[in-house]
């Protein structure tokens, strides 16, 4: 599937420094917090940053090596602190 996303051109391989998702991550969380302080007075705009939120936080996650992808998904320390609420 990623590959056929890749193809055509709907997802780009990034190498290098650009692959690390540290940093995506981190902005995820940042976008994430502001769309908390949104949240009471701003429900659109709070929706529209925790989109981008997740959007980031999946960016990050596909430029992760594939190990670290598997032990996220299969690993209870790690799925504890991003699965469900």
């Amino acid at each position: 599937m990623v590959e056929q996303l890749i193809r055509a051109r709907e997802l780009q391989v990034v190498t290098g420094s650009a692959a690390d998702g540290g940093p995506g991550m981190a902005r995820s969380r940042q976008t994430l917090a502001s769309a908390h302080v949104l949240l009471p007075g701003d429900h659109a705009n709070a929706f529209v940053l925790a989109y981008d939120a997740v959007r980031q936080a999946c960016t990050a996650l596909i430029s992760a090596p594939r190990e670290l992808v598997f032990e996220a998904f299969t690993e209870v320390r790690h799925l504890s602190r991003w699965w469900g609420p």
